[in-house]
């Protein structure tokens, strides 16, 4: 996977339907490595939240662009591989950056249906 197949799937999803989160990591790393836990749904290497974060608040996140109504983000310009340990703790950093910052949903969140929406 590269940079911009991620930007181009999360842009084929945000037209084809409303998101409220969206994740590409390897699903080891969501299992064994994610620093979050299982409650919250994290980025892992690259994503789309459904907020604009000012880019100096996520010095993890090597890219923060907006994109719809929300932000991609991602962890570097080429994708790591789980055993890539630097890229593990830069993924570690951004979710729990993204997390302090209220960014990251739960799954009750989700399935509210509401997550990201102005209230």
């Amino acid at each position: 996977m590269t940079l911009a197949l991620a930007r181009q799937i999360v842009a084929v999803c945000l037209d084809w339907a409303p998101l409220q989160h969206l994740t590409i990591m390897d699903p080891y790393y969501a299992m064994e490595e994610s620093p979050i836990g299982f409650r919250r749904t994290g980025l892992g290497w690259a994503g789309w939240v459904p907020f604009r974060p000012d880019p100096a608040a996520l010095p993890e996140g090597t890219i923060v662009e907006p994109m719809g109504r929300g932000s991609f983000i991602a962890t570097q310009e080429r994708f790591w591989d789980v055993p890539d340990r630097a890229g593990v703790k830069r993924g570690q950093a951004l979710e729990l950056a993204l997390n302090a910052l209220g960014m990251l949903p739960t799954g009750a969140d989700l399935r509210d249906g509401t997550w990201g929406e102005p209230e």
